[in-house]
């Protein structure tokens, strides 16, 4: 099925069909809009990179569903130093991580298979510690302006030590077929200035280029952007979910604790933007996302 026959689909679909109304988060990886509201809010609380943007006017019927001032996420000038093919070069690599997508950088950023500690209490300031389980923190080196430069990599800065790098705005979405969050990225060059499609594809894996990662017009603001097809995420958020659980339980046998405990795992929903970048992370890692946070048992 082609891009433009799929996305016909998907809109009589959607204005045909109720989306869910029960959560299937922990089963199937998929959110309601009530959902995706709660997960959007905890991630402009812990990240406050990101903020909620309302509908145009004219486009009020797009995600009805969702309150008026909250229709999608925004973060703004997100840094991507590298392009995709600069990555291949590097220490790393890449590596089948399942459900169709290949991890292209895998010393970059850390795969879907890592799964993070999720032991910290809910509601407690995310604290990073020195630990593989716990979920990246992108992008900090410890002075405050969260970049960190590659001092081998010399092109990456100016004569005047400026950074030169390529931003990228991100945008956030639900997707009213799949039930999941759907990304949609415009880049920009180092004067501010719109990257072409041309270019933003540089920024983009060989293999996803016009196959999982497409151009599409912005069901908002109508611009050209990146958007990465949602049609395998709820699937590979379910995989991640997974992931934790195992995590979880080796922990708790390695402790000793009776198994009657593991019967309680769960991940909230409102966890679910978290393990949504990390994931794209993983899998697109030239853009650095921000989601400075630990996953928190349910």
């Amino acid at each position: 099925m082609t891009a433009t026959v799929y996305k016909k689909w998907t809109e009589v679909y959607s204005s045909l069909v109720s989306p869910i109304s029960s959560t299937r988060f922990m089963e199937k990886g998929q959110l309601t809009p009530e959902e995706f509201v709660e997960a959007g809010d905890k991630l402009v609380a812990r990240c406050p990179t990101w903020k909620w943007y309302g509908a145009q006017e004219g486009k009020e019927n797009v995600h009805k569903l969702l309150p008026k001032d909250k229709r999608y996420l925004v973060m703004t000038g997100a840094r991507c130093e590298k392009r995709a093919s600069d990555l291949m070069h590097d220490e790393g690599g890449e590596e089948d991580v399942g459900d169709g997508w290949t991890n292209t950088y895998i010393d970059h950023k850390a795969t879907t298979d890592e799964a993070p500690n999720m032991e910290n209490p809910e509601g407690d300031e995310a604290k990073p510690e020195e630990d593989d389980d716990n979920v990246p923190i992108m992008g900090e080196d410890g002075d405050g302006d969260g970049f960190v430069v590659d001092e081998e990599d010399p092109a990456a800065v100016t004569t005047d030590g400026i950074v030169n790098c390529r931003k990228y705005d991100i945008h956030l979405l639900y997707d009213n077929y799949e039930y999941t969050p759907r990304v949609y990225m415009q880049g920009y060059n180092e004067n501010g200035q719109p990257l072409s499609n041309e270019e933003m594809y540089e920024d983009i894996y060989t293999d996803y280029k016009e196959k999982t990662a497409t151009i599409e017009a912005h069901p908002y603001t109508g611009a050209s952007m990146v958007s990465i097809h949602p049609c395998r995420h709820a699937e590979t958020m379910k995989r991640m979910i997974d992931k934790l659980k195992e995590a979880h339980e080796s922990r708790e046998q390695q402790k000793g604790t009776a198994s009657s405990s593991t019967a309680a795992f769960g991940v909230s929903a409102d966890m679910a933007l978290f393990l949504f970048l990390k994931f794209i992370s993983s899998v697109i890692p030239t853009i650095d996302y921000d989601y400075t946070t630990t996953v928190n048992l349910s």
